[in-house]
């Protein structure tokens, strides 16, 4: 999965049913997590959110009845 995917089920605990299994990240869910440990505690949150953007904007365009193929 890639960074926004890892930062969404951070942040939500699991992914939605969104076609992403075939998404490559950078680096491993364990290695992106080790670089939001190195952020402050009290800007982790607004991190993930910002990597996160993705994953929030695709579910707005699919509850908006748009098209389910849009790249993230």
């Amino acid at each position: 999965m890639a960074t926004n995917a890892y930062a969404w089920k951070a942040l939500h605990g699991s992914m939605p049913e969104l076609a992403v299994d075939e998404l490559t990240g950078s680096c491993s869910e364990e290695a992106f997590l080790q670089r939001i440990q190195a952020i402050p505690a009290g800007q982790r949150d607004y991190a993930l959110a910002i990597y996160a953007n993705a994953i929030a904007s695709r579910l707005s365009l699919l509850e908006r009845g748009g098209d389910d193929a849009v790249a993230l």
